[in-house]
C-alpha cells in the first residue's frame, strides 16, 4: 500500500496515481485521516480514519495536567482507528 500524501495520490500523472490503470488491479493505494478529496479520487481512495478531534482533546487535557503538575496515569492513549476500504484497494480486498 502506498501511503504517500493526498497530493501524490490525486495526481493523475503519478505513475501509480489513482487514475493509473495499475490502481487497483496491481497496486493498492491508501491514505490517512479520510481527508477531503480522498473520496472524490478515481478510484475512491482507501483510508485509515483516526479520531483527530478526540486526539486533540486528550492531548490538550494531558498538557494542561502536566502544566498543573498533576500526576499523569497514562502516557499512551489508544483511541483506535477505522479502515475504510474503497475502490483503490479492490484488488486486495474484493469488491467494496
Amino acid at each position: 500500500m502506498d501511503q504517500g500524501n493526498l497530493d501524490t495520490q490525486e495526481n493523475p500523472q503519478h505513475p501509480v496515481g489513482p487514475r493509473s490503470n495499475e490502481v487497483p488491479s496491481r497496486v493498492a493505494i491508501g491514505g490517512f485521516n479520510d481527508l477531503a478529496g480522498g473520496s472524490d479520487c478515481v478510484p475512491r481512495l482507501t483510508t485509515v480514519r483516526t479520531p483527530r478531534v478526540e486526539m486533540g482533546r486528550v492531548a490538550a487535557n494531558l498538557l494542561l495536567a502536566m502544566i498543573d503538575r498533576e500526576p499523569i496515569a497514562r502516557r499512551a492513549v489508544d483511541l483506535g482507528f477505522e479502515l475504510l476500504v474503497r475502490k483503490s484497494a479492490w484488488a486486495r480486498y474484493g469488491e467494496v
